[in-house]
Protein backbone atom coordinates (compact mmCIF):
# COMPACT_ATOMS: atom_id res chain seq x y z
CA UNK A 1 0.00 0.00 0.00
CA UNK A 2 0.89 3.73 -0.92
CA UNK A 3 1.12 6.66 2.39
CA UNK A 4 0.12 9.67 1.25
CA UNK A 5 -1.23 13.17 2.13
CA UNK A 6 -4.65 14.21 1.63
CA UNK A 7 -3.53 18.05 1.46
CA UNK A 8 -0.70 19.16 -0.34
CA UNK A 9 2.22 20.96 1.65
CA UNK A 10 5.78 20.79 2.49
CA UNK A 11 7.94 18.27 4.21
CA UNK A 12 9.37 19.26 7.45
CA UNK A 13 10.04 16.10 9.35
CA UNK A 14 10.29 12.27 8.39
CA UNK A 15 10.44 9.63 10.71
CA UNK A 16 10.86 7.12 8.07
CA UNK A 17 13.99 7.89 6.60
CA UNK A 18 15.16 4.21 4.42
CA UNK A 19 14.05 1.83 2.66
CA UNK A 20 13.39 -1.62 4.53
CA UNK A 21 12.65 0.39 7.75
CA UNK A 22 9.73 -1.42 9.76
CA UNK A 23 6.77 0.74 10.84
CA UNK A 24 3.80 0.03 12.73
CA UNK A 25 0.27 0.91 11.99
CA UNK A 26 -0.64 4.40 13.56
CA UNK A 27 3.10 5.49 13.72
CA UNK A 28 4.10 9.09 12.67
CA UNK A 29 5.84 9.07 9.64
CA UNK A 30 5.73 12.80 8.26
CA UNK A 31 5.75 16.14 9.53
CA UNK A 32 3.79 18.63 6.41
CA UNK A 33 3.62 22.27 6.32
CA UNK A 34 0.27 22.82 4.68
CA UNK A 35 -1.89 26.56 4.46
CA UNK A 36 -4.68 24.00 3.43
CA UNK A 37 -4.30 21.89 6.83
CA UNK A 38 -3.79 25.07 8.89
CA UNK A 39 -7.16 26.99 7.39
CA UNK A 40 -9.04 23.65 7.93
CA UNK A 41 -8.36 23.83 11.49
CA UNK A 42 -9.03 27.80 11.52
CA UNK A 43 -12.21 27.19 10.11
CA UNK A 44 -12.89 24.19 12.82
CA UNK A 45 -12.35 26.23 16.04
CA UNK A 46 -14.56 29.35 14.65
CA UNK A 47 -17.22 27.19 13.89
CA UNK A 48 -16.70 25.45 17.40
CA UNK A 49 -16.87 29.04 19.14
CA UNK A 50 -19.93 30.23 17.11
CA UNK A 51 -22.11 27.50 17.73
CA UNK A 52 -21.00 27.19 21.68
CA UNK A 53 -22.50 30.67 21.58
CA UNK A 54 -25.50 30.18 19.84
CA UNK A 55 -26.25 26.30 21.01
CA UNK A 56 -28.49 27.72 23.31
CA UNK A 57 -30.52 30.24 20.93
CA UNK A 58 -33.54 29.65 18.92
CA UNK A 59 -33.53 26.29 17.06
CA UNK A 60 -33.13 27.38 13.38
CA UNK A 61 -30.02 29.33 14.68
CA UNK A 62 -28.21 26.84 16.52
CA UNK A 63 -29.09 24.41 14.11
CA UNK A 64 -27.47 26.47 11.27
CA UNK A 65 -24.38 26.89 13.78
CA UNK A 66 -24.48 23.04 14.74
CA UNK A 67 -24.59 22.02 10.57
CA UNK A 68 -21.28 24.59 10.05
CA UNK A 69 -19.20 22.98 13.39
CA UNK A 70 -19.89 19.29 11.72
CA UNK A 71 -19.07 20.18 8.21
CA UNK A 72 -15.77 21.57 9.68
CA UNK A 73 -14.84 18.77 12.05
CA UNK A 74 -15.84 16.10 8.72
CA UNK A 75 -13.37 18.53 6.67
CA UNK A 76 -10.78 17.81 9.17
CA UNK A 77 -11.87 13.96 8.78
CA UNK A 78 -11.36 14.27 5.31
CA UNK A 79 -7.94 15.55 5.20
CA UNK A 80 -6.66 12.35 7.31
CA UNK A 81 -6.97 14.10 10.68
CA UNK A 82 -7.12 11.57 13.12
CA UNK A 83 -9.72 11.56 16.17
CA UNK A 84 -6.85 12.54 18.56
CA UNK A 85 -5.75 15.27 16.43
CA UNK A 86 -9.10 16.84 16.67
CA UNK A 87 -9.41 16.44 20.26
CA UNK A 88 -6.13 18.15 20.44
CA UNK A 89 -7.12 20.91 18.62
CA UNK A 90 -10.52 21.35 20.75
CA UNK A 91 -8.38 21.57 24.02
CA UNK A 92 -5.94 23.52 23.22
CA UNK A 93 -7.45 25.68 20.90
CA UNK A 94 -4.40 26.14 18.91
CA UNK A 95 -3.45 25.82 15.38
CA UNK A 96 -0.71 23.53 14.23
CA UNK A 97 1.63 24.76 11.33
CA UNK A 98 3.16 21.10 10.82
CA UNK A 99 0.65 18.37 10.93
CA UNK A 100 1.62 14.61 11.39
CA UNK A 101 1.37 12.14 9.00
CA UNK A 102 0.25 8.63 10.48
CA UNK A 103 0.81 5.27 8.88
CA UNK A 104 -2.36 3.49 8.28
CA UNK A 105 -0.65 -0.02 7.72
CA UNK A 106 1.76 -2.13 9.40
CA UNK A 107 5.03 -3.48 7.08
CA UNK A 108 7.95 -2.81 5.80
CA UNK A 109 9.45 0.47 4.08
CA UNK A 110 10.28 -1.05 -0.03
CA UNK A 111 10.63 2.46 -1.36
CA UNK A 112 10.83 6.02 -0.09
CA UNK A 113 9.88 8.73 -2.49
CA UNK A 114 9.90 11.97 -0.36
CA UNK A 115 13.15 14.21 1.10
CA UNK A 116 12.71 16.34 3.45
CA UNK A 117 11.82 20.25 2.69
CA UNK A 118 9.93 18.63 -0.67
CA UNK A 119 6.88 19.98 -1.44
CA UNK A 120 3.55 16.97 -2.11
CA UNK A 121 0.31 17.11 -3.62
CA UNK A 122 -2.46 15.33 -2.36
CA UNK A 123 -2.38 11.41 -2.99
CA UNK A 124 1.30 11.59 -3.83
CA UNK A 125 2.85 8.35 -2.69
CA UNK A 126 5.40 9.17 0.09
CA UNK A 127 6.36 5.97 0.86
CA UNK A 128 5.24 2.44 -0.35
CA UNK A 129 4.81 -0.26 2.64
CA UNK A 130 4.20 -4.17 2.54
CA UNK A 131 3.13 -6.44 4.99
CA UNK A 132 5.43 -9.34 3.94
CA UNK A 133 3.97 -11.32 6.97
CA UNK A 134 2.77 -13.42 4.21
CA UNK A 135 3.88 -13.55 0.53
CA UNK A 136 3.20 -13.96 -3.04
CA UNK A 137 5.27 -17.08 -4.69
CA UNK A 138 4.98 -17.67 -8.47
CA UNK A 139 5.23 -21.18 -9.58
CA UNK A 140 5.78 -22.03 -12.80
CA UNK A 141 4.08 -25.67 -14.01
CA UNK A 142 4.38 -27.29 -17.12
CA UNK A 143 1.75 -27.55 -18.88
CA UNK A 144 1.01 -31.43 -19.21
CA UNK A 145 0.75 -31.18 -15.13
CA UNK A 146 -1.84 -28.61 -15.36
CA UNK A 147 -5.00 -31.03 -14.39
CA UNK A 148 -3.15 -31.91 -11.29
CA UNK A 149 -3.80 -28.19 -9.68
CA UNK A 150 -6.22 -27.24 -7.72
CA UNK A 151 -6.79 -24.28 -5.46
CA UNK A 152 -5.89 -24.60 -1.80
CA UNK A 153 -3.52 -27.45 -2.82
CA UNK A 154 -0.57 -27.63 -0.26
CA UNK A 155 2.95 -26.55 -1.31
CA UNK A 156 6.33 -27.18 -0.03
CA UNK A 157 9.42 -24.24 -1.15
CA UNK A 158 13.10 -25.22 0.09
CA UNK A 159 15.31 -21.57 -0.46
CA UNK A 160 19.27 -22.08 -0.89
CA UNK A 161 20.09 -19.19 1.91
CA UNK A 162 18.06 -22.08 4.08
CA UNK A 163 19.10 -25.64 3.41
CA UNK A 164 16.89 -28.10 4.90
CA UNK A 165 14.33 -25.84 5.84
CA UNK A 166 10.78 -26.21 4.44
CA UNK A 167 8.28 -23.48 3.84
CA UNK A 168 4.50 -24.31 3.34
CA UNK A 169 1.68 -22.63 1.42
CA UNK A 170 -1.37 -22.97 -0.57
CA UNK A 171 -2.57 -22.36 -3.69
CA UNK A 172 -4.91 -19.23 -4.37
CA UNK A 173 -5.03 -18.40 -7.96
CA UNK A 174 -3.90 -20.09 -10.73
CA UNK A 175 -3.75 -18.10 -14.49
CA UNK A 176 -5.72 -18.60 -16.46
CA UNK A 177 -3.21 -18.27 -19.80
CA UNK A 178 -0.22 -20.27 -20.54
CA UNK A 179 2.81 -18.51 -21.10
CA UNK A 180 3.45 -19.42 -24.94
CA UNK A 181 7.52 -19.50 -24.72
CA UNK A 182 7.80 -21.57 -21.94
CA UNK A 183 4.84 -23.66 -21.89
CA UNK A 184 4.05 -22.68 -18.03
CA UNK A 185 1.00 -21.82 -16.24
CA UNK A 186 1.55 -19.62 -13.46
CA UNK A 187 0.46 -20.46 -10.10
CA UNK A 188 -0.06 -18.42 -7.13
CA UNK A 189 0.98 -19.39 -3.74
CA UNK A 190 0.19 -17.83 -0.45
CA UNK A 191 3.09 -18.40 2.24
CA UNK A 192 3.31 -17.31 5.61
CA UNK A 193 6.48 -15.53 6.43
CA UNK A 194 6.55 -14.60 10.51
CA UNK A 195 10.44 -14.54 10.53
CA UNK A 196 10.00 -12.87 7.35
CA UNK A 197 12.88 -15.22 6.30
CA UNK A 198 11.48 -15.39 2.43
CA UNK A 199 12.43 -11.83 0.53
CA UNK A 200 10.63 -10.44 -2.21
CA UNK A 201 12.55 -11.67 -5.66
CA UNK A 202 13.77 -14.80 -4.12
CA UNK A 203 13.91 -17.69 -5.75
CA UNK A 204 13.15 -20.95 -4.68
CA UNK A 205 12.33 -24.61 -5.72
CA UNK A 206 8.62 -25.57 -5.04
CA UNK A 207 7.03 -29.01 -4.58
CA UNK A 208 3.34 -29.50 -5.38
CA UNK A 209 1.59 -33.01 -3.44
CA UNK A 210 -1.46 -34.28 -4.65
CA UNK A 211 -3.13 -37.27 -4.60
CA UNK A 212 -3.50 -39.70 -7.39
CA UNK A 213 -5.47 -42.80 -7.52
CA UNK A 214 -4.50 -46.20 -7.08
CA UNK A 215 -2.62 -47.47 -10.22
CA UNK A 216 0.37 -49.53 -11.29
CA UNK A 217 3.88 -47.83 -11.54
CA UNK A 218 7.14 -48.87 -13.01
CA UNK A 219 10.50 -47.62 -13.01
CA UNK A 220 10.82 -44.66 -15.56
CA UNK A 221 14.21 -46.95 -17.01
CA UNK A 222 11.41 -49.57 -18.26
CA UNK A 223 9.63 -46.97 -20.29
CA UNK A 224 10.37 -46.76 -24.12
CA UNK A 225 9.03 -43.46 -26.49
CA UNK A 226 8.92 -44.88 -29.81
CA UNK A 227 7.53 -42.12 -31.86
CA UNK A 228 4.11 -41.63 -31.16
CA UNK A 229 4.23 -45.20 -29.08
CA UNK A 230 5.10 -45.76 -25.29
CA UNK A 231 6.38 -49.34 -25.14
CA UNK A 232 7.14 -51.29 -22.18
CA UNK A 233 8.53 -54.89 -22.34
CA UNK A 234 7.38 -57.93 -19.84
CA UNK A 235 7.76 -61.04 -19.69
CA UNK A 236 5.76 -63.64 -20.49
CA UNK A 237 8.20 -66.32 -19.35
CA UNK A 238 11.21 -67.98 -18.36
CA UNK A 239 13.75 -65.75 -21.12
CA UNK A 240 10.75 -64.59 -23.04
CA UNK A 241 9.28 -61.18 -23.17
CA UNK A 242 6.72 -59.38 -25.56
CA UNK A 243 6.30 -55.80 -26.30
CA UNK A 244 3.10 -54.24 -24.56
CA UNK A 245 1.73 -50.66 -25.81
CA UNK A 246 0.82 -48.35 -22.38
CA UNK A 247 -0.59 -45.70 -21.94
CA UNK A 248 0.83 -43.19 -19.90
CA UNK A 249 -0.37 -41.16 -16.67
CA UNK A 250 1.70 -38.89 -14.00
CA UNK A 251 5.37 -38.99 -14.09
CA UNK A 252 8.42 -38.12 -11.73
CA UNK A 253 12.47 -38.24 -12.43
CA UNK A 254 12.09 -41.96 -11.02
CA UNK A 255 8.40 -43.55 -11.57
CA UNK A 256 5.59 -43.70 -14.34
CA UNK A 257 1.87 -44.24 -13.50
CA UNK A 258 0.91 -46.94 -16.21
CA UNK A 259 -3.22 -45.82 -16.92
CA UNK A 260 -3.36 -49.27 -20.01
CA UNK A 261 -1.36 -51.97 -21.06
CA UNK A 262 0.37 -54.00 -17.86
CA UNK A 263 -1.34 -55.60 -15.02
CA UNK A 264 -0.74 -55.75 -11.39
CA UNK A 265 2.32 -58.22 -10.28
CA UNK A 266 4.22 -58.37 -14.17
CA UNK A 267 7.76 -58.35 -14.46
CA UNK A 268 9.24 -55.58 -16.53
CA UNK A 269 12.32 -54.88 -18.01
CA UNK A 270 13.72 -52.25 -16.12
CA UNK A 271 17.36 -51.85 -18.36
CA UNK A 272 18.08 -53.46 -21.89
CA UNK A 273 14.82 -52.51 -23.20
CA UNK A 274 16.28 -50.83 -26.09
CA UNK A 275 18.20 -54.12 -27.20
CA UNK A 276 15.61 -56.20 -27.24
CA UNK A 277 13.81 -53.70 -29.40
CA UNK A 278 16.15 -53.93 -32.03
CA UNK A 279 16.17 -57.40 -31.60
CA UNK A 280 12.51 -57.37 -32.65
CA UNK A 281 12.55 -55.09 -35.27
CA UNK A 282 15.71 -57.56 -36.79
CA UNK A 283 13.51 -60.33 -36.24
CA UNK A 284 10.52 -58.59 -38.30
CA UNK A 285 12.90 -57.99 -40.73
CA UNK A 286 13.69 -61.44 -41.43
CA UNK A 287 10.46 -62.94 -41.36
CA UNK A 288 8.84 -64.35 -44.49
CA UNK A 289 7.69 -62.36 -46.94
CA UNK A 290 4.56 -63.74 -48.04
CA UNK A 291 3.21 -62.10 -44.73
CA UNK A 292 1.22 -58.88 -44.44
CA UNK A 293 2.40 -55.49 -44.01
CA UNK A 294 -0.39 -56.10 -40.67
CA UNK A 295 1.40 -59.03 -39.48
CA UNK A 296 4.78 -57.84 -40.53
CA UNK A 297 4.28 -54.72 -38.23
CA UNK A 298 3.17 -56.62 -35.14
CA UNK A 299 5.65 -57.17 -32.23
CA UNK A 300 6.00 -60.35 -31.63
CA UNK A 301 7.72 -62.07 -28.18
CA UNK A 302 10.98 -62.27 -28.15
CA UNK A 303 13.31 -65.59 -26.62
CA UNK A 304 16.47 -64.84 -24.72
CA UNK A 305 19.08 -67.51 -24.70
Amino acid sequence: RHISTRFPGRIEKLYISFTGQKVGKGNPVAEIYSPEAISAQQEYLLAKDSYEQVKDAAGIISSGASSLFDQSKQRLQLLGFTEKQISELEESKEVKNQITIYSPISGTVLKKNVDVQQYVNAGESMYEVADLSTVWLYVDVYEYEMQSLKIGQRVEARADAYPGEVFTGTISFINPTIDPSSRTVRVRVDVPNMKEKLKPDMYVNAILKMSLPSAVVIPASALLSSGDRQVVWVQTDENVFEPRNVTVGEKTSEWVQILEGIEEDETVVTSGGYLLDSESQLETASSSSDETDKDANHSSSIHRH
